[in-house]
């Protein structure tokens, strides 16, 4: 059967971003997929699949075409999938793909549900993120409430929405509201245990190179094991992020920023943020690659 991330991007594409998610749903590297492939007799070199997941091409030659259905086997999606990404639909450039440099939200998102699907996600990458300013403000003991800017620009046309996601870490508890909506409108929102996910409508579809301003508010409770720490996930790269977090009750003795590569990354990059008497700890960081940033605090 195959999983609702890999059968939404077969269902929307790009060609590049289906095969990158369906790559990482089997779980294979790319020297395992070379071998397999090799051993039915189809010669693919590991350069030429990471070239095609990435976007930087595509098959176009007989013989690469004549492995797709190879792959598709392999891969264990249904047969033709691949193929009929690489016929361009009206409107849309030749190659559309992620930025360079962008992640993947299985890796950056590896305990996210089906709830994609059930928004009918559109495929990563048709934003390119200018900045995104993070406004956390813990306001007592109970209550958080989650501010966001974001600064896009298209990068394809015809663009109309976008999703974005929160994942608790404070225990189960209440959804999270979606409110303060700014030159959007809130479309579905589907949250299944510590993740939900929304779709935002801008209010009118823009052309490739468009800029546009989209702002929301996440308001919601938290019990007695709240976290200490809130941090965002970018899957692809930022040009500049700001998040402050403001203290509205106790007020930690220490506060710090850091930087992973995923959620699952043992490893972080730690610094010390000052918190003065606005009871809010500032940090801006600029040309943020795709992992975690966030800012913790001491209890």
């Amino acid at each position: 059967m195959v999983e609702p991330d890999v059968a939404q991007a077969l269902r929307t594409g790009p060609f590049a971003v289906a095969l990158d998610v369906a790559i990482e749903a089997s779980g294979l590297t790319l020297e395992r997929i070379t071998a397999r492939l090799a051993e039915r007799g189809v010669l693919l070199s590991r350069a030429t699949l990471s070239y095609w997941r990435s976007g930087r091409s595509r098959p176009e030659r007989v013989g690469s075409l004549a492995a797709l259905p190879v792959l598709e086997e392999l891969l264990g999606v249904p047969a033709g999938s691949f193929s009929a990404l690489l016929r361009p639909r009206d409107g849309e450039p030749q190659w559309p793909h992620r930025p360079p440099g962008s992640g993947s939200r299985r890796r950056l998102w590896p305990t996210r549900p089906g709830v994609l699907a059930e928004v009918d996600a559109p495929p990563d990458g048709q934003f390119e993120f200018l900045a995104v300013d993070d406004v956390f403000v813990v306001q007592d003991a109970a209550t958080r409430l989650l501010r966001v800017r974001m600064v896009t620009r298209a990068l394809r046309d015809g663009v109309g929405r976008l999703v974005v996601f929160y994942q608790a870490n404070h225990g189960d508890g209440p959804a999270p509201q979606w409110t303060g909506l700014s030159h959007c409108r809130l479309g579905r929102v589907r949250t299944d245990g510590r993740v939900s996910v929304a779709e935002l409508i801008l209010n009118r579809r823009l052309a490739a190179g468009e800029l546009t301003v989209l702002e929301y508010e996440l308001r919601f409770a938290v019990n007695d094991d709240a976290t200490d720490f809130y941090y965002r996930t970018f899957t692809r790269p930022c040009r500049l992020w700001t998040c402050q977090v403001t203290f509205a009750g106790q007020v930690p003795p220490r506060v710090f920023r850091f930087r992973r590569r995923h959620l699952d990354d043992d490893s972080r990059e730690i610094a010390e943020l000052w918190l003065g008497d606005s009871r809010t700890a500032l940090t801006v960081l600029e040309n943020v690659r795709p992992g975690i940033v966030g800012v913790s605090w001491e209890s």
